[in-house]
């Protein structure tokens, strides 16, 4: 009944971290994988080196070649992880077989695995976490292969997966001394002296040629966490290790309780029957905690996100505590998983279903938003830009508009200056502009007042947690004949940014005026969208250029339900200050001047 009881855990591993694999987001380190990985091995290795990437590159090179096979979409960038975050459940219980500890306590490590939502969250995630874990997973798996039969094709396996581990995350290293500390075990040192100890070294001294050339990446990282105290390192470890990211506030204390009991009591029973069991998984679990923790300690390198390797060894102590022992104990500690199970589903559906712990931002709808608001303009004449530099945005626009980062660096003036007068000089017209709150990147808008000195700028409103500006540049085309109005008032020019426009999208109109010396100040300006039967369908107004600045710019944001058909589009002056006052006419007696026509049309169908 075991082994059926096992594929059917495996086969839950499976459905928990495919289904739904595509539905969330990337966020911005799976997207910084992606464009990382897009490069040649080779170039990879440079670029590791060079730009002090603080990860090796093993997870990097098999992204590159499962993307030339696989696609670069959601799914298949995510995909590997999910592999490999099955192939951890389904070696836990080999792990727990191999030291001894039953069926029963290899079904319940498997089942809390399965179902832990710390480890479907890295399986549903494309960076190497679960890669880490599986190789880890393994490495420890082929060491007690080899602690049992001493075969020159076991140590050799255990050297070569376990130097691919090394090779997809430093922190491998932490797994690898604790192989070293098991060697040390007394039982072990009578069965193989200090061979088992010797054979992690042998792993380890292969891998010091890379850790001699990335050693000023190691030496220079400054860390990418916090620094907490050993008591909170605890309680956010048995949280994260229980529920992830989701437990409420109110249970954080509890939570850890749980999981500290279960552990504790699993422990105490393996010690009294399988003593180097429990010394072979507390090793295999601490020495990974205590090193990140202590690390931490000197520059902020604490992250939940690096326990991953703990993780194996403390859901089988937990599972022990339900799957040894005598009657009594055995209840008691059966029911301390099921609570915990119970409290890694909970974790798991909060994941799936609470927006609060998406990793959901609104790329996808942004993404959509800019390709509408840059359509109808020729691509040559657009940017798009962000004023911090998260690959995301660019993982989801696919479009032919160029984009940037403004500032180009971390709250430097001069250079996002620079940059703009770069984009005038290049000819552009309209910058889409996406701030978010940047403190260590634009702390002061610097990209907004930097476009700010050579754009009209028009408020295109908030997405999520986005700003959205666009930055526009008159293109004005001089009339024959110009329009004249009564006080000495001359539009000489127009131009629009297309004669076509998508529902959704921005209309940019161009006006050039030519003011003469009776031309009265407060007067505006307003350009409107008529239907056919003359409602207004959409309009921007602003005030009259003054003397000395005689272009200026109209944005008309297109309603994203507007019927398809044409629009004409008129333009009236107007007392700003004075609103039933009467409009300003030409010397004709018009009040409203025709400046051409628009196509709303329906987008293509992709």
């Amino acid at each position: 009944m075991t082994r059926p009881a096992l594929c059917a855990v495996i086969l839950l591993a499976f459905a928990l971290r495919v289904a739904g694999l595509d539905g969330q987001e990337l966020r911005g380190d799976e997207t910084f994988g992606y464009f990382f990985s897009l490069a040649s091995p080779s170039e990879i290795v440079r670029r590791t080196l060079e730009l002090g990437e603080p990860h090796p590159v093993a997870s990097y090179w098999l992204q590159h070649g499962w993307m030339a096979v696989a696609g670069d979409s959601e799914f298949a960038l995510r995909f590997p992880s999910a592999g490999w975050g099955i192939l951890a459940v389904a070696l836990l219980p080999a792990l727990v077989r191999r030291l001894r500890l039953g069926d029963a306590t290899a079904l319940g490590a498997a089942t809390l695995a399965a179902c832990s939502p710390y480890l479907i969250w890295h399986a549903q995630d494309a960076r190497m976490y679960s890669m880490s874990l599986a190789l880890t997973m393994a490495s420890t798996l082929l060491w007690l292969v080899w602690r049992a039969r001493p075969a020159l094709q076991w140590a050799a396996a255990y050297v070569a997966v376990t130097w691919l581990a090394l090779h997809t995350h430093y922190y491998g290293v932490y797994v690898v001394v604790a192989h070293g500390a098991m060697g040390l075990l007394p039982t072990v040192r009578r069965e193989r002296g200090l061979r088992g100890a010797i054979l992690p070294g042998v792993a380890g001294l292969l891998f010091v040629p890379w850790v001699w050339r990335a050693r000023h990446v190691l030496a220079g990282y400054h860390g990418n966490g916090d620094s907490p105290g050993a008591g909170e390192a605890l309680l956010r470890a048995a949280n994260a290790l229980v529920m992830g990211e989701t437990t409420p506030p109110a249970w954080r204390i509890g939570v850890a309780l749980l999981a500290g009991t279960a552990i504790g009591v699993g422990l105490w029973q393996l010690y009294a029957r399988q003593r180097e069991a429990a010394q072979v998984l507390l090793l295999y679990a601490a020495v990974p905690l205590v090193a990140i923790w202590a690390g931490s300690l000197t520059r902020p390198v604490f992250d939940e996100r690096y326990l991953v390797a703990a993780a194996p060894p403390l859901y089988g102590l937990a599972a022990a505590a339900g799957g040894m022992g005598k009657t009594t104990g055995r209840r008691m500690g059966l029911a301390l998983v099921g609570l915990l199970l119970a409290a890694m589903i909970t974790g798991t559906v909060r994941y799936a279903v609470d927006p609060a712990y998406s990793k959901t931002r609104g790329w996808r709808e942004l993404a959509g938003r800019l390709e509408l608001l840059a359509s109808g303009a020729t691509p040559a004449t657009v940017r798009l830009m962000q004023n911090y530099p998260d690959p995301t945005l660019w993982y989801y626009y696919r479009g032919p508009v160029a984009h940037g980062v403004l500032p180009p660096r971390g709250n430097d003036r001069p250079a996002a200056q620079a940059e703009v007068e770069m984009l005038r000089e290049a000819g552009v017209t309209r910058v889409l502009f996406v701030a978010q709150p940047s403190p260590q990147w634009d702390a002061q808008g610097i990209g907004h007042a930097a476009l700010c000195q050579a754009f009209v700028p028009l408020d295109l409103g908030r997405l999520y947690g986005w700003e959205l500006w666009a930055y526009l540049y008159p293109s004005v085309v001089p009339f024959a004949t110009p329009v004249l109005f009564e006080p000495e008032l001359r539009l000489t020019g127009a131009g629009l940014s297309a004669d076509r426009v998508l529902p959704g999208g921005l209309l940019v109109v161009s006006l050039q005026w030519e003011r003469g010396p009776s031309t009265p100040d407060g007067l505006a300006v307003s350009v409107q969208m008529l239907d056919g039967r003359g409602g207004l369908a959409a309009q921007q107004d602003r005030p009259l250029p003054a003397a000395g600045d005689p272009a200026d710019v109209y944005g008309i944001l297109v309603p994203s339900d507007l019927g398809h058909g044409d629009y004409r589009l008129v333009m009236v002056v107007y007392p700003a200050e004075d609103g039933t006052a009467p409009r300003v006419r030409t010397v004709d007696g018009r009040e409203v001047v025709e400046i051409g026509t628009v196509q709303v049309v329906a987008p293509v169908k992709r």
